[in-house]
């Protein structure tokens, strides 16, 4: 009896004294580490986007940024004078015009007097909930800083879906 017992509070006490185990993918997340999240990353259709930072203080300027959406596939070119826009367009086709919002709506009036103009995309920094929608509702897709790693490369694989549906 006294041996059933003991065996009986053993296993009872290895049983509660268990160190839970938080099993929240940690290990995979130091692994992808080495990759960047960026070429894991595969876009609906890869885009060919002009980058419009004509304002010193322009967000778009960011290098990363930039980088993140050539290693995400996407194709770019940036211009940083009001006057290079005309050129640009009509050296290339571009599926896309990512600028800061206090451009964008210049930027799109300009843009649809072309034939096959190319959409506006306007990045917002630390938006109002209200400008956020309204800015959503003109330009169907916004990208908003900050915001998650790939928010960018979401907003601009809506927009070219939203495109596609139109066509």
């Amino acid at each position: 009896m006294k041996k059933s017992f003991l065996a009986l509070v053993t296993v009872v006490l290895l049983v509660l004294a268990q160190i839970p185990v938080e099993a929240c993918g940690d290990k995979l997340l130091s692994m992808a580490r080495a990759i960047s999240i960026f070429k894991a990353y595969k876009p609906w259709k890869n885009a060919s986007i002009l980058i419009y930072q004509v304002r010193k203080d322009s967000v778009v300027k960011d290098k990363q940024f930039q980088t993140s959406l050539t290693l995400a596939g996407h194709k770019i070119k940036t211009i940083d004078k009001a006057d290079q826009l005309d050129q640009a367009l009509s050296a290339g086709k571009y599926d896309l015009v990512v600028a800061d919002i206090s451009d964008a709506a210049a930027l799109k009036q300009q843009l649809a007097s072309r034939g096959s103009a190319p959409s506006v995309l306007p990045l917002l920094v630390k938006p109002a909930k209200e400008e956020l929608v309204a800015a959503e509702k003109q330009y169907g897709a916004v990208i908003k800083t900050p915001g998650g790693f790939t928010n960018h490369l979401e907003a601009i694989d809506h927009l070219m879906k939203l495109m596609a549906q139109k066509t």
